[in-house]
């Protein structure tokens, strides 16, 4: 029963996918691209712990949508364009636990989302940056 659920979620995925790529929709936005589970550069939280010790990143953190470029588009537009399946705002709800640290090693959170290339029929070219979730890593703190 799994496998069945698994592999029909793929095609489907890659349907809507094919679909809304460089087709013009209601809002008069043309997808032109996506790049799915992109991690942003910019960290919105980080810990340190002692040599051989863990520590937490904690629920809570809150991570904006943005959207760039001379096209005007709003949020709203933008994710019906898309299928409404985003969110505005991403609010982290869970912890991140760190692996033992060793020193000069802390824990890094990063905003993990779908990176969005479009334009409008004027021709402009916009960006979004859509939060879906969060990534955390080890990084040298030297």
């Amino acid at each position: 029963m799994r496998k069945i659920i698994l592999s029909a979620s793929i095609p489907i995925a890659m349907a809507t996918l094919a679909m809304s790529a460089g087709t013009a929709n209601a809002g008069g936005i043309v997808i032109d691209d996506i790049q799915r589970g992109t991690k942003q550069p910019n960290a919105i939280a980080e810990c340190a712990a002692g040599p051989g010790a863990t520590c937490q990143i904690g629920q809570g953190k809150t991570i904006g949508s943005t959207i760039s470029g001379e096209t005007g588009v709003d949020f709203g537009t933008l994710n019906a364009s898309l299928g409404g399946s985003y969110q505005e705002t991403y609010t982290v709800t869970n912890n991140c636990t760190s692996p033992p640290l060793q020193r000069g090693q802390v824990w890094v959170m990063f905003p993990r989302g779908d990176f969005v290339f479009f334009h409008d029929a004027a021709g402009q070219k916009g960006t979004a940056f859509l939060p879906t979730g969060v990534f955390c890593e080890v990084h040298s703190d030297w």
